[in-house]
């Protein structure tokens, strides 16, 4: 996790009177309705089980239409989870912007076809975005394989994902995309609220300090 500052910044370098640095993992998905808000409540969840700080997690859909409220499936499932039920009624969706891009450590998607319009956009994220999947695969091998043992902070952890997942690509299971729910039978939204869930624990377990 990033330093805090001193608790009695000095006049010679008033960058230290901000808070402590934050990571920052943004889901992307085609409207902001149900896949990536998933992830952003479940991701918050658990890190908050785990008391794990220093870690801001947002989302945003690659659509540009006017802002709208988690699909109700969706949200049903995420308030049995036991996240706040104001924040999730209170949730609205929220175009991907430049700053936004620019902002996130790890960008998270569920589609090649989002990938390919995010970067078409804000070709500079491409190092940092990842197919979830993708992403789950990637911290799986890579912890299991003692990657990350000299790493002492997410940020540093995060970079070693983006640096050394090109080089191991070829050894992992092929990536799937994640099924979009919109409008599909309840069953859909379980089997996406299950595996999106899983493959957050992989990751936090990978990344997560």
């Amino acid at each position: 996790m990033p330093p805090y500052p001193p608790s009695h910044p000095t006049e010679s370098n008033p960058s230290e009177t901000k808070g402590p640095v934050m990571t920052t993992i943004m889901f992307m998905c085609t409207g902001n309705q149900c896949r990536s808000p998933i992830g952003e409540f479940t991701m918050r969840r658990l890190l908050a089980e785990r008391g794990i700080q220093g870690i801001d997690v947002t989302s945003a859909g690659i659509l540009r239409y006017p802002a709208h409220p988690i699909d109700p499936s969706a949200a049903a499932l995420l308030k049995a989870d036991g996240n706040d039920p104001q924040a999730i009624d209170d949730f609205r969706s929220t175009v991907l912007t430049r700053e936004m891009s620019a902002a996130a450590d790890l960008i998270l998607c569920f589609e090649r076809g989002q990938i390919g319009e995010l970067l078409s956009q804000y070709p500079t994220a491409r190092a940092r975005t990842f197919l979830f999947d993708d992403a789950v695969n990637a911290c799986r091998s890579m912890k299991l394989n003692g990657y990350f043992d000299a790493d002492t902070t997410t940020d540093a952890r995060i970079q070693r994902l983006i640096d050394d997942t090109p080089l191991i690509r070829p050894f992992l299971p092929k990536a799937r995309e994640t099924t979009d729910p919109h409008r599909q039978p309840q069953e859909v939204f379980e089997r996406v609220h299950g595996e999106i869930t899983r493959g957050l624990v992989t990751i936090i377990d990978a990344l997560a300090v």
